[in-house]
């Protein structure tokens, strides 16, 4: 016992002088990019990203897992090195072994530690990915129809590309700012327009319209009218999408009700009877038990959410 407790106090001690570190060290990487941001002129400004991707390209070291990590971290736009990252995961995971390993058994903290370690940062990056694609293509209808403006008004592809860079706000805004640059920097249209669907491979409309540009580009023809039918398909998804979800709204409803009470049975019953309650963190089978009941819980959610999700 003097041991376990000997290693926890190391690790705390250890973890929280690491993240006095890493904190300290993202705040003077963003204090120092947003001065030689500053110091340059507006028209030849570096975009944020390029600092955020320089940064994690050498944290990388070409590793697979860190690579698939700072494509997500990319596509969310969470602008953390991919090392911080995977060092607040295993705070994270000591901090959830520490409080569980004086509440149930060494199985059970070991259990949640791995899940809330490795699996809660990454739920929490899809979250913000989802989050990011569904805001982009709620801007693409309007970003379209700016585009098609621009070619009937005699603008070229390019300035209307930088039209919309500047019109609009994260993510459209500096997604397109990105492939703008990218094609002054000497990238091809071909390559800017791939880095796009790359980064949004999830989201049917970023395909097409890039399909649309790509086909228009080696073919010809009439790129206004194209556009303007994407921008009426893409609204009239969303149209659907919406309905959609305005009638599984009290579907959603039930289902936040049902997960959500057997944890208000077992808070009104701790205050009733605590002997009740702690019989969960005191004997093996109710560890056991509560063990069981957390992971049929987040299956319970995880199937309702999937069952509910339509693809659009």
């Amino acid at each position: 016992m003097v041991l376990l407790i000997t290693i926890i106090v190391f690790l705390t001690i250890f973890f929280s002088v690491l993240t006095v570190y890493f904190l300290k060290e993202d705040n003077r990487r963003k204090v120092k990019n947003t001065l030689l941001i500053r110091l340059l002129p507006a028209e030849e400004a570096l975009p944020h990203h390029f600092y955020r991707l320089n940064s994690q390209v050498a944290d990388s070291h070409d590793f697979w897992l860190a690579k698939k990590i700072r494509k997500h971290l990319e596509i969310a736009n969470m602008e953390i090195p991919v090392k911080t990252f995977i060092f607040y995961c295993s705070l994270i995971s000591v901090i959830t072994l520490i409080l569980f390993l004086f509440l149930t058994g060494p199985l059970t903290a070991l259990t949640m530690s791995l899940l809330s370690g490795g699996l809660g940062p990454f739920l929490y990056i899809m979250y913000r990915r989802h989050k990011r694609e569904n805001a982009l293509v709620a801007q693409l209808p309007d970003a379209v129809d700016m585009i098609s403006r621009g070619l009937r008004s005699g603008l070229n592809l390019d300035d209307s590309l930088k039209e919309i860079a500047r019109s609009f706000s994260d993510p459209i805004g500096p997604e397109f700012r990105r492939m703008y640059e990218e094609m002054a920097l000497g990238l091809s249209f071909e390559q800017a327009i791939r880095g796009l669907e790359s980064r949004f491979v999830r989201v049917h409309d970023v395909k097409i319209l890039c399909a649309a540009f790509l086909i228009q580009r080696e073919t010809g023809g009439n790129l206004t009218s194209i556009l303007d039918t994407i921008s009426r398909t893409i609204r009239s998804r969303l149209v659907f999408f919406r309905q959609v979800q305005a009638l599984g709204t009290e579907g959603r409803v039930s289902a936040y009700i049902l997960g959500s009470l057997p944890f208000l049975f077992a808070l009104i019953t701790w205050f009733i009877q605590p002997d009740y309650i702690n019989l969960l963190f005191t004997e093996p089978a109710g560890k056991t038990a509560l063990s069981l009941a957390l992971i049929f819980e987040m299956a319970g959610f995880a199937l309702m959410y999937r069952m509910g999700k339509v693809e659009v």
